[in-house]
C-alpha cells in the first residue's frame, strides 16, 4: 500500500503509525517539523525532493529519525534532515539494523557527544548519494560508526562540520567500507589544529576507495588507542597523509 503525506495522514509519523511491512510513505515537499521513529517497520520513506522536503526537529531533545528496532529492509530517502539534538546521532540514529539512506541532505544537526549527523551503532547500513554537512558534536561532527558496525558509505560529501574536540568521521571496532566521498572542511570552532577527517580506534578497520580528503587542519586520517586499527586505501585523495600514534 502507498500511504501520503500530507493528503491522507497530517504527519509523518502518523503515516508510518498506520503502514505495514512492505508499504510505501510518499511524503509531499514541505517543511515537517516532528521526530519520527520507524518502530520496527520495513516500510520506504521517500520524500518528494531532497531539497524542498524537510524533516525539522526544532533542536528539540531527541534523534530526528530513530531506526533502532530491526529494520532489517526499511529505506528513507529524498529528504533534508536538519535541526536535530540529541545525546548521539542528533540528525539520525541507527541502531541494531540495517537501513537504506540515500538521497538525502542531512544538516545543522548537534550531537551532545558524537554523531552530529548520524550515528551508526551494531548496524550494517547502507549510506549513499548524500551530503553531511554543517553538522556538530563533541566528536564526530558528521558521522559516528561504532559497536561493530558493517556500513557501506558510497558518493557521499562530509563538509562544514564541526567535531569540537575531534574528527568528522569517527569509526571505533567497526569495519565500514567508504568510497567515492569528499571529506573537507570540517573544522573546530573550539580546539584549534585538532581537527581530524577520519580517526580509527579501538579495532576499526576501514576501507577507503576513490576518495578526497583535504583542508583538515591536523590530519586528514589519524589512527589512536586501544587495539590495533587498520586501513586500507586505494585510489584515493588524502592530503597530507595520515598520522598515526
Amino acid at each position: 500500500a502507498t500511504l501520503l503525506v500530507p493528503d491522507e495522514y497530517s504527519t509523518i509519523q502518523s503515516a508510518i503509525n498506520a503502514a505495514s511491512n512492505g508499504d510505501e510513505v510518499l511524503v509531499s515537499a514541505g517543511t515537517y517539523y516532528e521526530n519520527i521513529n520507524f518502530n520496527g517497520k520495513n516500510i520506504a520513506l521517500i520524500g518528494e525532493d531532497r531539497e524542498t522536503t524537510i524533516i525539522d526537529g526544532s533542536q528539540i531533545y531527541y534523534n530526528i529519525v530513530l531506526i533502532n528496532s530491526g529494520e532489517s529492509s526499511a529505506s528513507l530517502s529524498h529528504f533534508t534532515i536538519q535541526n536535530g539534538n540529541y545525546n548521539d546521532g542528533g540528525g539520525i540514529l541507527v541502531d541494531g539494523t540495517s537501513p537504506t539512506l540515500s538521497n538525502l541532505i542531512i544538516k545543522n544537526n548537534t550531537a551532545v557527544e558524537a554523531g552530529g549527523g548520524i550515528a551508526i551503532k551494531n548496524s550494517a547500513l547502507i549510506l549513499k548519494n548524500s551530503i553531511i554537512k554543517d553538522n556538530s558534536a563533541n566528536d564526530a561532527g558528521g558521522i559516528l560508526i561504532v559497536n561493530t558496525s558493517y556500513a557501506t558509505i558510497m558518493n557521499v560529501e562530509i563538509t562544514g562540520n564541526n567535531p569540537a574536540y575531534g574528527s568528522a568521521v569517527y569509526i571505533a571496532g567497526s569495519d565500514p567500507v567508504i568510497s567515492n566521498a569528499t571529506i573537507t572542511n570540517n573544522k573546530s570552532y573550539y580546539v584549534n589544529n585538532n581537527e581530524k577527517g577520519i580517526e580509527l580506534y579501538h579495532g576499526a578497520n576501514l576501507t577507503l576507495i576513490n576518495s578526497i580528503i583535504t583542508d583538515q587542519n591536523y590530519a586528514p586520517i589519524k589512527i589512536s588507542g586501544g587495539n590495533p586499527s587498520a586501513i586500507t586505501i586505494s585510489y584515493s585523495l588524502i592530503e597530507g597523509g595520515q598520522d598515526s600514534i
